[in-house]
């Protein structure tokens, strides 16, 4: 009955735009997977793959598995949605960390539906998290106030020039244990698609990946499905771009950064002319700080003390001595541009200022590669305040000079372990920290921008942008702001960046301070 139903409903419908709402997904992440609880079992999945990936299917949306997945079917988007209940916790699996209520299936952070607006043209789904919070006894369900939702994506944010590298593995598939419950026999193969559902609200434009994920089947493949949404990907190497092949014909490429001592470009830097000619790709040059490739005496050291941090890029202090260098580098075309280091504690507006004076002498691009670590690699660097300052500061500069200015934050996730352990834009329940939290809200508000700004003026801990009839302005913190030519202005509207009631709930890291996260100020 349901067969000869769809069969006559897709005939009488030929020709219009559809979209498949169902309870179970036909599939969780390959239309060959064995039958398990979580999919469609073949044969029938076969027949129903056949009708989904025909045209006009533009979009399906399934439920049952209450997690997030996003990819396509045929000519379709291929949605599979969380639940606003309970989150199905033996996909906790993906977490590199311990899951939080119930062993995971009260992980607030997983909560969650989506909106959907369906345009002229094509739709968009915004992934909405709802979180949660235990209801105290003498409250009732109708005591819970909805705040303010911001929503962003990549198609519609106006800031492309600044963006994320995927330093850790962000598009994998994970092996999940059978435990009893719904299944008790074997393992089903699911991908991870939480990191990408976070570059997604974020609306991230722009992404640094390495090599390795250019190669691997699945994070390729993820690869080219985020540039359907009008990201720009690039990628970061050791040494000079000698394999042209590799690049020439890759559709998902926008540009390289190419790390390596400057003595070695010079001697190679026809290989650098010819790699720009043959594959149009943007190149950038990060020098490689040390006498060798292998041993590095770092420069910050003690006089002869061995260490084996390697850093890459201009430092800022060192750009106005480069100054001929960049000049010739441009003049005889072997690169695009070069990447300027700009230091966690250091005043994100001296770096632009530089960088700036170096790009308008060279006539090279300039990308600032945001270090998120802090001085010791035996230190946590965990401050949500200063990398939420450097968000919202980073946004707003590569607005205002498109064209000559890109920021690459240098971490996504948080670091836990290992060297220089540092939070991230996200955590390791794939919820978004401050520093995300406030780079959505900038997204989604000035996703219609139809005007440009000019930077006005700044002070270490507030900066001043100008639009054609009102100013914005940006304080680090209230304190900041009450200082700050800003507190005198006619304000027509406000924000703390930062802060999301429904991911404040999953916030392992304790109880923010309001008072210490940027504002947002706009002034007549």
């Amino acid at each position: 009955v349901q067969k000869n139903w769809l069969e006559s409903e897709t005939k009488r419908l030929a020709g219009k735009r559809q979209f498949f709402f169902m309870h179970y997904p036909p599939y969780l992440t390959t239309p060959l997977e064995p039958g398990s609880y979580d999919n469609v079992d073949r044969p029938g999945r076969d027949w129903l793959l056949e009708r989904l990936s025909a045209r006009p299917v533009e979009g399906i949306f399934c439920g049952h598995v209450h997690n997030y997945w996003c990819s396509t079917l045929g000519h379709a988007l291929y949605y599979l949605l969380p639940s606003t209940a309970f989150m199905r916790h033996d996909f906790s699996v993906f977490y590199k960390v311990a899951p939080q209520e119930e062993f995971g299936r009260g992980d607030p952070g997983r909560f969650g539906f989506f909106l959907v607006d369906v345009n002229v043209d094509g739709h968009v789904a915004y992934s909405i998290r709802t979180g949660a919070r235990m209801i105290a006894p003498d409250e009732t369900d109708k005591s819970f106030r909805p705040e303010r939702t911001f929503l962003a994506h990549p198609e519609f944010s106006q800031f492309s020039c600044v963006g994320l590298e995927l330093r850790q593995p962000w598009a994998y598939l994970e092996q999940v244990p059978a435990t009893g419950g719904v299944q008790e026999i074997g393992r089903k193969v699911a991908r991870n698609d939480y990191p990408f559902q976070s570059l997604v609200e974020m609306g991230v434009k722009l992404v640094l990946v390495p090599e390795i994920d250019l190669r691997e089947a699945v994070s390729a493949e993820r690869l080219r499905f985020l540039k359907q949404f009008k990201v720009d990907i690039y990628t970061t190497k050791i040494g000079s771009p000698s394999s042209v092949g590799t690049y020439k014909n890759d559709p998902v490429l926008k540009g390289l950064i190419c790390n390596q001592l400057i003595s070695a470009f010079e001697s190679e830097q026809s290989s650098y002319i010819d790699f720009r000619r043959d594959t149009k790709l943007e190149v950038y040059l990060a020098p490689v700080h040390g006498p060798s490739t292998t041993h590095i005496t770092s420069s910050d050291s003690p006089k002869g003390k061995f260490t084996h941090s390697v850093k890459t890029g201009f430092k800022v202090s060192e750009l106005e001595s480069h100054t001929r260098f960049f000049e010739r580098c441009s003049r005889d075309g072997a690169l695009d541009g070069i990447v300027v280091r700009a230091e966690f504690d250091e005043p994100i507006s001296r770096a632009v200022e530089a960088s700036l004076n170096a790009a308008n002498q060279s006539g090279l691009k300039i990308l600032l590669s945001v270090k998120t670590g802090g001085k010791s690699v035996a230190e946590a660097n965990n401050n949500p305040y200063q990398l939420t300052w450097l968000t919202v500061s980073c946004l707003f500069f590569s607005n205002a000079y498109q064209g000559k200015l890109k920021f690459i934050f240098d971490n996504f996730l948080d670091i836990d372990r290992g060297y220089y352990p540092r939070g991230g834009f996200v955590s390791g329940h794939y919820d978004l920290r401050p520093a995300g939290v406030a780079w959505r809200q900038i997204t989604a508000l000035y996703s219609s921008w139809d005007f440009t700004i000019t930077f006005g003026s700044s002070g270490d801990d507030w900066l001043i942008f100008e639009a054609s009839t009102f100013h914005i302005g940006l304080a680090r913190s209230e304190k900041a702001f009450n200082a700050s030519p800003i507190a005198s202005w006619k304000i027509k509207d406000q924000l703390i960046l930062g802060f999301d009631p429904s991911q404040h709930q999953a916030d392992s890291q304790g109880q923010l301070d309001l008072a210490e996260l940027p504002r947002l100020v706009v002034g007549a």
